[in-house]
């Protein structure tokens, strides 16, 4: 992959950087991995979309003809919480009803975990990108991200409940990734 490609491919930059410092939380899979999804409970699926460049551009004088590129882009991106609803959950033979209730408010923690969890990275993520040049290598976050809603919904047809925390912001291109663009 050429610099100028691993610069403008946005979506995966911050899909697997997300994904990336969450992995410490939960398993974790981003749309390259959908096939892998469909019953790993609990999970976090990373889905970013980019939108519209913000106007901000770096011109490159010494081209044969000059020219100018964004360099920063408007993204969304949503972080879906997935466990399983507590009507997938039953009550073991013998199982006390107070051991019942006991499972079925550790899955409802877990979840408010994740969401937490996922919330607590959002709010800094801006910050520590701008130094996290593992994960960051030719980006950062420009600005805080914001939230966007948190709508939940249990779909008992698939055995899943979850809650989907979506958030927007910017993504810059590092002034040192363009050394190497011809």
């Amino acid at each position: 992959m050429n610099q100028l490609t691993s610069i403008e491919d946005l979506r995966t930059v911050l899909e697997n950087a997300f994904a990336s410092a969450l992995n410490e939380v939960c398993t974790v899979f981003t749309r390259l991995q959908a096939g892998l999804i469909q019953k790993n409970r609990p999970r976090i699926e990373i889905v970013a979309t980019i939108g519209q460049a913000t106007g901000a551009r770096r011109a490159f004088p010494n081209d044969n003809p000059p020219v100018t590129r964004f360099v920063r882009w408007n993204f969304t991106v949503k972080f879906e919480c997935i466990v399983e609803p507590q009507t997938a959950l039953t009550q073991q033979a013998g199982e006390s009803d107070a051991a019942f209730l006991a499972r079925v408010e550790q899955n409802n923690i877990l979840l408010s975990q994740l969401v937490a969890d996922v919330r607590a990275f959002a709010s800094t993520a801006a910050q520590v990108s701008w130094n996290d040049f593992l994960n960051f290598p030719n980006h950062f976050i420009a600005e805080p991200m914001r939230d966007a809603g948190s709508p939940s919904v249990i779909e008992t047809q698939k055995g899943t409940e979850r809650t989907s925390l979506n958030f927007t912001g910017q993504i810059g291109v590092r002034e040192t990734a363009w050394a190497g663009v011809q």
